[in-house]
């Protein structure tokens, strides 16, 4: 379980990261490769942490 936690939340990190990067850390706003792969590792991230907190919760009960 903690494994999974380290993965989703380093994906997440290397998405905002890629997205930081790729739009000048906000200046310019334009439509790269690297903000479609932040975007894509976002929301592999968010779905990973998802599963996670949704297992942890599961196996409270």
């Amino acid at each position: 379980m903690l494994s999974q936690l380290l993965l989703g939340l380093s994906t997440f990190i290397t998405g905002i990261v890629l997205v930081a990067i790729g739009t000048d850390f906000g200046r310019i706003i334009n439509v790269t490769v690297g903000v479609i792969a932040g975007s894509v590792f976002i929301l592999l991230g968010m779905a990973r942490l998802k599963y996670v907190w949704v297992n942890w919760r599961h196996r409270e009960r």
